[in-house]
Order: C-alpha cells, then sequence, then structure tokens
C-alpha cells in the first residue's frame, strides 16, 4: 500500500508535469505552423505565408505553394 505523504507526493509530482506540458505545448505552438495544402508540421522558416490569404501557411518547396495558389487564387497569376 502506498502511505498518504506518498500519495501527496505523486499527485504533487503529476500535477507539476501537467504544467511542464502545457507550457512545453504552448512553446511548440509558437515554433509550427502546418501547411495548408498537405498538413505537415513545419517550422515557420520552411513555409511561405499566403500573400493573398494572409492567414495560411504553405510549404516553401514542392507543389504546395503552387497548389493552394491554384485551388484558391485561379484568376491571379502565380509568381514564383
Amino acid at each position: 500500500m502506498v502511505n498518504k505523504d506518498a500519495l501527496e507526493r505523486l499527485e504533487r509530482e503529476m500535477e507539476m508535469m501537467e504544467a511542464w506540458r502545457d507550457v512545453a505545448r504552448q512553446a511548440m505552438d509558437d515554433e509550427l505552423e502546418v501547411c495548408a495544402v498537405c498538413g505537415r508540421a513545419r517550422d515557420r522558416e520552411h513555409l511561405v505565408r499566403c500573400g493573398a490569404c494572409g492567414d495560411v501557411f504553405v510549404c516553401e518547396d514542392g507543389l504546395c505553394t503552387w497548389l493552394h495558389h491554384a485551388r484558391s487564387h485561379p484568376s491571379t497569376p502565380f509568381a514564383v
């Protein structure tokens, strides 16, 4: 059996671990964004923001930029 002091200590440790998980999640959320086309979570330095949408990020390499532009902004010319 676990005595009362050990149980309280375990509960405090669990609360502390949950608090650190929340902090770590927030830090990762600040560092990462998700590509609107492929859904891949990447560092912001590997993504570009759509100039027309403003709040949409797409992969800068590959077809994601082109696909987003073709699907969302077909009437405007695509500039590389």
